[in-house]
């Protein structure tokens, strides 16, 4: 099965911070939040295809990772010790956990023509929890990987 399959399949629709998704759960029950209320999980899928990537940005809220179809992704989070790269797929990790206000980026693995994965977000995803990265700010933290975060800005 190739990305144009899942995209027409799950019904996935471009996303703003690159790649398709298609938002599949929203839960019913909700929690207050310092931004307002929120589900307190969301989950999407997502796909993105060679050339593609989610650019530098942070939540607010614990988001989980889980690979489904096509090659590895690779997610980089910033952190203390500065920025990590986790490789998730069928071989590797088939999951990973994004702490609240971790800076990340994600892009299929060089070998990679699509992946899928889902995205659960808890407490639930909602824009107003969403920041953009600062590539200038990102590259004055973590001036050793300037080139991974030009790359991977908008």
């Amino acid at each position: 099965m190739n990305a144009q399959h899942w995209k027409t399949e799950l019904g996935l629709e471009p996303h703003p911070e690159g790649g398709f998704y298609r938002r599949f759960f929203a839960s019913p029950v909700t929690v207050r939040t310092a931004n307002g209320e929120r589900p307190t999980m969301t989950a999407i899928h997502y796909l993105l295809e060679r050339g593609h990537y989610s650019a530098w940005h942070r939540l607010c809220s614990h988001e989980l990772w889980h690979w489904h179809a096509g090659g590895p992704v690779i997610v980089h989070c910033a952190g203390p010790e500065g920025i990590a790269s986790h490789k998730l797929g069928s071989q590797s990790e088939l999951t990973l956990t994004i702490e609240p206000n971790t800076w990340f980026a994600a892009e299929p693995a060089p070998e990679t023509g699509f992946v899928l994965v889902s995205c659960t977000v808890s407490p639930g995803f909602d824009f107003e929890d969403f920041e953009w990265g600062d590539p200038r700010e990102l590259m004055r933290e973590f001036p050793e990987d300037e080139a991974l975060i030009r790359r991977l800005s908008r």
